[in-house]
């Protein structure tokens, strides 16, 4: 359809029925709340509705773009009915002056753990601007996780706040979007637009109230949902077909041990998956399709550290282990694909794709989290200050691992700090340069 001219010469479309004569010479649009005044030849806010002669068109009238059915959050009527369907039939024109809140980037804690809201709208299915996640579910400010109806991609040219919490990551929003802050003098909440907010301001940040996370994993489950992922990078499928017996599951053509069906979601597990996600990795070999290793990597001189992880990888997934030695560093390795490809699909395989596995993040168990980050401490934490003050603290490349681990301290009471750091991108181990 062409473009509608800015100043109009002549009728098109058909007479607006919603309109009324003004004494000052113009015509009111009342189609909606927003009452244009449009003078002759112009055009109102929406792009459609002109002036000529003293009387009101839809210029678009019968010119349909566009049918199908939308979540009614995107329409003016969201009060009525809402997380339901309205089907829609449009032409061009809008009247709302929607500003967008967030960047891609920003991230969000859901049920499925923390996932930047681009990535919420690649991963689901999508009509043009419009994605429909699959029974997603993300922390709502009263502390429940709520399902997404659904999530809009547009552009927006404006400026854009970046505010900077002393605890949390920077949060980049528009300027009319409306923050929770703390009222000191009525021990309230209220909501506040973030170009408004100053500094000393106290923004609110919930918890979790109700529980989501299981007690029991099926890695049978897990693994099948993951088979897709690493099916593509296999030269045969018949090398990714799952077996169980006598309650462990293995691929068909895999002559390992396997891991069991059945794990229950207790302190061993959740310390194990600290220390994995502090020193541990997945690598495959690039000839063999089902050739999978994982490795923890310590100190040699951390003998404790060394036989506590071999223990819990016996005690957890039953599975035997091997020591590797090399100058500084001792490997524990196990070459167990289907442990790595589970490993891989819970808490990343390497340490830019690393993550708390979901259900650690969610559980509601107080020693299950502070098994998980004494695991996740030993391996990677160190101590920083002075006499008088000492802080904790580890680093982490994966910026989603960093998170998991400050949520996690932030659920047990603690106050933890989160910040970005620019190092240079390689450094110097036994005279070996290697690269962040």
């Amino acid at each position: 359809m062409a473009a509608v001219p800015t100043r109009l010469t002549e009728p098109s479309g058909k007479e607006a029925e919603l309109y009324r004569n003004l004494t000052n010479g113009k015509v009111q649009c009342t189609a909606c709340a927003r009452l244009c005044q449009i003078g002759e030849g112009q055009v109102g806010l929406c792009g459609i509705r002109g002036v000529v002669g003293g009387k009101l068109y839809l210029l678009v009238y019968g010119k349909v773009i566009a049918g199908h059915i939308d979540p009614i959050e995107k329409k003016p009527v969201v009060h009525y009915k809402p997380g339901s369907k309205i089907f829609s039939v449009a032409t061009t024109g809008c009247n709302w002056l929607c500003s967008y809140c967030f960047t891609p980037d920003m991230t969000v804690l859901t049920d499925r753990g923390l996932i930047s809201i681009g990535e919420i709208f690649d991963r689901s299915e999508h009509e043009e601007e419009i994605g429909h996640p699959d029974n997603l579910r993300v922390l709502s400010h009263a502390g429940f996780f709520r399902r997404v109806e659904g999530v809009f991609k547009h552009r927006y040219s404006g400026k854009m706040l970046r505010i900077r919490p002393y605890y949390l990551p920077e949060i980049k929003c528009t300027p009319n979007h409306k923050i929770f802050v703390f009222n000191r003098s009525n021990g309230s909440l209220e909501l506040k637009r973030a170009d408004q907010l100053t500094t000393g301001d106290m923004l609110a940040v919930p918890s979790a109230k109700d529980s989501i996370a299981s007690r029991r994993l099926d890695s049978y489950l897990i693994l099948h949902a993951a088979i897709p992922k690493v099916r593509r990078e296999g030269k045969r499928s018949s090398t990714w077909t799952l077996k169980e017996r006598d309650g462990r599951v293995k691929f068909e053509m895999s002559r390992g041990e396997g891991v069991p069906r059945d794990l229950e979601v207790d302190e061993d597990l959740a310390e194990f998956m600290g220390l994995y996600c502090a020193e541990g990795s997945v690598s495959r070999s690039s000839s063999r399709p089902n050739s999978w290793t994982v490795s923890l990597s310590f100190g040699a001189h951390e003998t404790d550290l060394i036989s506590r992880a071999e223990e819990l990888a016996r005690k957890v997934f039953n599975v035997s282990t091997s020591l590797v030695r090399q100058g500084s560093v001792t490997r524990i390795t196990t070459s167990n694909n289907v442990l790595a490809v589970l490993l891989s699909e819970i808490a990343g395989e390497d340490c830019y794709k690393k993550k708390v596995p979901d259900f650690i993040l969610h559980n509601q168990s107080p020693t299950v989290l502070r098994a998980f980050l004494n695991g996740y401490v030993r391996g990677d934490g160190y101590l920083t200050g002075s006499q008088k003050q000492r802080w904790l603290g580890s680093t982490s490349v994966s910026r989603e691992l960093s998170l998991g681990v400050w949520y996690m301290m932030f659920r047990l009471g603690a106050a933890p700090r989160f910040y970005v750091a620019n190092n240079p991108p390689s450094y110097e181990i036994e005279g070996r340069t290697v690269s962040r």
